[in-house]
């Protein structure tokens, strides 16, 4: 799936299966044992993780030690190691006892897998117009044959031979291998002498066949016969063993690189990946070094790729094919794709030389006995001694992490006092080839470049223009030719790189962008508040059995012009309406009363994060609300298509809903970061992969933080709409390491700001926003933003998300053990960490990788997933579970505004019995009984002229309050005539209903609708004027299958 990224294993985790006892939720104390033996096998994970460095660690000292003849390494060096090897073995000790009794309190648990860790591959270099060595059918069984089947020899052939000659003391004449000879022999003679029958002859020997190459052309054009394959057919043999490659690396500084969105010249599609500022002079940079190596030439390549064509044709249909190539031009192609002349290979060591590593055969401190897993130590690698630096025990350690071997003193590079660190954390720079070689087994060479004798001996006197794939190609700058405004027609391209001497827009350079060097990996996850009540509480992944991560839903009411709310569960809350024309002049919008036209449910959901963002929504001068529905119906119109459950929810005839959820997003490291091996020149890099925790320094001025792009606005496929990012906390930490100050609860995102893809752009004079940097994890540090300017921002290269890498050390948290005698074993030395010191470690170390964690609150489509691209790693998703979003929508009921209208008659006076309930959403009679809800049906209200078992009518009674307590309406009134149904406006409809304690003053009660007539009946008056809502009693599917709806009968 990920052809050009390394994996490594993410580690084990555990969880309920799938349905536990027919789908019951597991109990609190279930989640939390579960949880429990999570953070136990995280930080067991991690632990063995840190092991595996440790034990190259001390391969690293062993062969810098001994490959030197100067002291390169200190005994607190290897001190420091041992310490660590110590510790982490003990830590290891402890949480495989601390999961194996964790596993005790979860019995229904299975085993599943974290993500996969991932690290950019090295560029694969394909060299045309080569041949390859390897036959075409060298993966192909072996055929045997018996002596019976060899080709029989004329007499005439066969009596050339001299067989006495042969004959020997170790092959007897009459034994079965001397007849072997003997056929073969004459096989051989045959053969030569006499092709027809050989070709005619179905037991031919390997090889003898003209394989499948082309027919070779002469000088003159004509076409030769086909050279036979086991002949030397007077030609040069010709057999590719490795490609040997020189390059000079140029390092681009960091801060010359933006993420950047950028049209694909093959597909024609929006893609995001590195380029460098336009502005930057690189053929200043002084930072370069030659790198180099050799990559052997395997025969792999040509059968991938034939493989790759032939899973493309059998998995396209047939249409789709033909219309892009024809069925003679797919058995062509098929026939021929492995006698394309080509070279292939990755370039092995590229990655290894910026981590001043080297990739090769070299001398091992060990050796693997026949049948033995423990690697033993060779007697000549054991450092002699009184007080050995690296004796038997010390090299026993290093397991098999023999690979690959520091630079140490070995390898030259650069050490006047202004050469940089030939170490490179992270590779962003160019290359060009200064040596391109290709050696066979005959020991011929070709050149791609006039040999020299290195990199520095001499100018490059030509050059290689490499065809570079999308990836790799180089940023242009763009100029153009005339004074004119620039258009594709008048503007030229010239490669952006750090040479001088490209001419006619070709460059001999690689852009290679950036990338982490070592195992890394995206972590997305969907987040809760950790305590409901601390403001000093972090954020939590939730489980697959929650969704606290989920706070709203949004529902564009286009009846209304306006936009509908609900809770998590799916209960409707509250709507926000535009203004009309005879709203006295307001431009902001309408917030109905919440809760109506239900019943206010007897749960207590919390809606203080809806009721800021109602807040902002109700604004007086109407800006958000405007830019919230552009954004939004800018989202609807690329977004993809529902599955089919959707089309059964209630809710379909109002609008596709939206989810309102919380996510978190960081960037982990598998092990700790890299660090320079070479004892030539030890500068440190310009920047440090890792943020030390302990820098005064801000991130950004040295360490890397890397832009995410979250979402993606031209692939219908992508969920995101838009997000806010996460409020500074407010009080400043304490002297508590774990205190990061205090975020209110609730109160956490800045609804001010909505970073977003669509809808209308920020005005011109608005003034740039900062970037959310995780100085303060998970925090985004904002100045106070103008009001009336809109909350809409774009997403850009200035406002992605940037994450900076982490690694959490498991020294770091885990407890100390009390013995403090070193002569100790490290493993099994006594009065060890109890076992709830070691569960409280393990808590507290999940706590610090959810800290990493940037927050945003984010407005998704719950149909499709969020994705996060990095460039550097593969694309990250994160998608709501399919029953997180069927729960909610099976709860929201469909129903809109309408009126005043007039009819004939008047409406029923109130009935306490039937007064709607708070989710009253039915789809079916029998689920209006189920909710224990009636439906007014002796008279209906006629509104509708068709349709009319599919509706109801939810008429509102306007309730007196007098000491607290509400008062029926007058006789023969409905206690409407006040004002607009809802409007939460004061005097007016239900103004402040519902709202804490209070009793609620208008009461719906649903009304059959029934048919009204479109013929003028001229009925007697009094006629009455009536205004309510439409509730949508069953979806267009149940109304197909004649489905009941509207529960019991008034």
């Amino acid at each position: 799936m990920h052809p050009n990224f390394g994996r490594s294993s993410g580690g084990k985790r555990f969880t309920f299966p799938a349905s536990p006892k027919g789908g019951e939720k597991p109990s609190g104390d279930a989640l939390a044992n579960l949880q429990a033996l999570n953070n136990a096998q995280y930080m067991l994970e991690a632990s063995m993780r840190a092991l595996k460095r440790c034990r190259w660690e001390f391969f690293s000292l062993w062969f810098k030690h001994f490959s030197t003849a100067a002291p390169t390494v200190s005994r607190n060096d290897v001190k420091l190691v041992q310490e660590r090897f110590d510790s982490l073995s003990r830590i290891i000790s402890q949480q495989t006892k601390a999961v194996e009794k964790a596993k005790g309190n979860v019995r229904d648990a299975i085993e599943a897998v974290h993500p996969e860790y991932y690290q950019q591959g090295d560029p694969t270099l394909m060299v045309g117009g080569v041949k390859s060595g390897w036959a075409h059918d060298f993966l192909d069984k072996v055929k045997v044959r018996l002596d019976t089947q060899t080709v029989q020899p004329s007499a005439e052939a066969l009596g050339t031979l001299n067989m006495s000659a042969l004959q020997t003391k170790e092959i007897p004449v009459k034994s079965d291998l001397w007849k072997t000879m003997v056929s073969l022999l004459g096989e051989f003679c045959a053969l030569a002498s006499n092709n027809e029958k050989a070709a005619r002859d179905n037991q031919l020997p390997l090889y003898h066949d003209t394989g499948i190459d082309a027919a070779p052309v002469d000088s003159d054009g004509q076409v030769e016969p086909p050279l036979w394959r086991d002949r030397w057919n007077n030609r040069q043999p010709w057999f590719p063993l490795f490609v040997e490659w020189e390059a000079e690396y140029i390092h681009v500084p960091w801060e010359d690189w933006k993420l950047e969105k950028s049209v694909s010249a093959s597909s024609g599609l929006e893609r995001t990946r590195y380029g460098i500022d336009t502005e930057r002079d690189l053929s200043t940079i002084k930072d370069s070094r030659t790198v180099s190596g050799r990559i052997l030439i395997l025969p792999q390549p040509s059968f991938a790729l034939n493989a790759l064509i032939e899973q493309l044709f059998s998995t396209v249909s047939e249409d789709e094919l033909n219309s892009v190539i024809s069925e003679k031009e797919r058995k062509n192609l098929s026939k021929n794709v492995l006698r394309l002349p080509f070279l292939s290979a990755p370039l092995s060591g590229l990655t290894d030389h910026l981590l001043t590593l080297a990739h090769g055969t070299h001398i091992k401190p060990s050796v693997r006995a026949k049948g033995d897993e423990a690697p033993q130590a060779i007697l000549e690698a054991v450092d002699e001694g009184t007080n050995p630096m690296f004796p038997t025990k010390r090299i026993e350690l290093m397991g098999l992490e023999l690979d690959p071997t520091p630079y140490g003193a070995q390898i030259h590079v650069a050490t006047n006092a202004e050469a940089p660190s030939p170490f490179k954390p992270v590779t962003h720079g160019q290359l060009r080839f200064t040596k391109l070689n290709v050696i066979d087994k005959f020991g011929q060479a070709i050149h791609a470049l006039q040999p020299r004798g290195s990199a520095a001996g001499g100018p490059i006197v030509d050059a290689v223009i490499p065809c570079v794939g999308e990836f790799y190609e180089v940023s242009s700058k763009k100029k153009p030719v005339t004074n004119a405004p620039e258009t594709p027609s008048t503007a030229t391209t010239e490669p952006h790189t750090a040479g001088g001497d490209d001419v006619q827009r070709l460059s001999e350079f690689i852009q290679l962008p950036p990338s982490i060097n070592q195992p890394a990996r995206l972590n997305a996850h969907f987040v809760k508040r950790e305590s409901p009540t601390d403001p000093k509480s972090g954020w939590v992944p939730t489980t697959e059995w929650e969704d606290d991560h989920i706070w709203g839903w949004v529902v564009i009411n286009y009846l209304d012009h306006g936009i509908q709310l609900f809770t998590s569960k799916g209960i409707f809350y509250r709507e926000v309406r535009l203004p009309g024309t005879a709203n006295g002049g307001r431009t902001g919008g309408v917030a109905g009363a919440k809760w109506l036209p239900f019943k206010k449910t007897d749960t207590t959901p919390n809606t203080t994060q809806l009721d800021q963002l109602i807040a902002h929504l109700t604004e007086e001068d109407g800006v958000y609300l405007r830019a919230f529905l552009d954004m939004i119906n800018g989202a609807l119109e690329q977004t993809g298509p529902a599955p089919g459950q959707y089309a059964e929810a209630l809710n379909c005839i109002v609008g596709k809903p939206l989810a309102l959820v919380n996510m978190g997003w960081s960037l982990e490291l598998a092990t700790p970061p890299n660090q320079n091996q070479s004892t030539l020149n030890i500068t440190p890099p310009v920047r440090k992969l890792v943020h030390p925790e302990d820098s005064k320094q801000e991130a950004k001025d040295d360490s890397y933080l890397f832009p995410i792009k979250l979402g993606d606005s031209h692939r219908e496929y992508d969920g995101l709409v838009g997000y806010f990012p996460v409020k500074a906390r407010t009080s400043p930490p304490s002297s508590r390491p774990d205190d990061t100050g205090d975020l209110p609860i609730d109160n956490e995102f800045d609804l001010q700001r909505l970073y977003t893809y669509f809808g209308h752009p920020p005005p011109k004079d608005q003034p740039k926003t900062p970037t959310p940097s995780p100085a303060t994890p998970g925090a985004t540090d904002l100045d106070p933003k103008p009001k009336s300017k809109g909350p809409l921002l774009p997403l850009d290269n200035d406002s992605y998300p940037k994450l900076s890498p982490y690694f959490l050390d498991p020294i770091a948290y885990s407890p100390k053990p009390k013995d403090p005698d070193p002569s100790h074993d490290p493993v099994t030395r006594p009065s060890s960490p109890s076992n709830e010191e070691a569960i409280k470690a393990n808590k507290a170390y999940t706590s610090a990788h959810n800290a990493q964690l940037q927050i945003f609150a984010a407005i998704i489509d719950p149909f499709q997933p969020v994705h996060g691209y990095s460039s550097f790693l593969p694309i990250k998703q994160l998608k709501l579970l399919d029953w997180t979003w069927q729960q909610a929508l099976n709860r929201m009921t469909a129903f809109f505004h309408i009126g005043p209208l007039m009819i004939a008659k008047d409406v029923p006076k109130y009935n306490g019995e039937y007064q709607l309930k708070a989710d009253f959403a039915p789809s079916t009679e029998a689920d209006a009984k189920k909710e224990g809800q009636k439906v007014w049906k002796k008279n209906t209200v006629d509104v509708l002229p068709t349709g009319v078992d599919e509706w109801n009518w939810l008429q509102p009674y306007f309730f007196d309050v007098i000491d607290n307590k509400t008062k029926p309406p007058a006789e023969g009134s409905t206690g409407n005539e006040s004002g607009e149904v809802g409007t939460g406006e004061s005097g007016k409809g239900n103004s402040g209903a519902s709202d804490g304690d209070e009793p609620e003053r208008t009461k719906f009660m649903p009304i059959k609708v029934g048919r009204m007539d479109t013929k003028p009946r001229f009925e007697k008056g009094p006629y009455t004027a009536i205004e309510g809502y439409l509730q949508m009693r069953r979806n267009m599917a149940d109304a197909q299958r004649g489905g009941g709806g509207g529960g019991e009968e008034g």
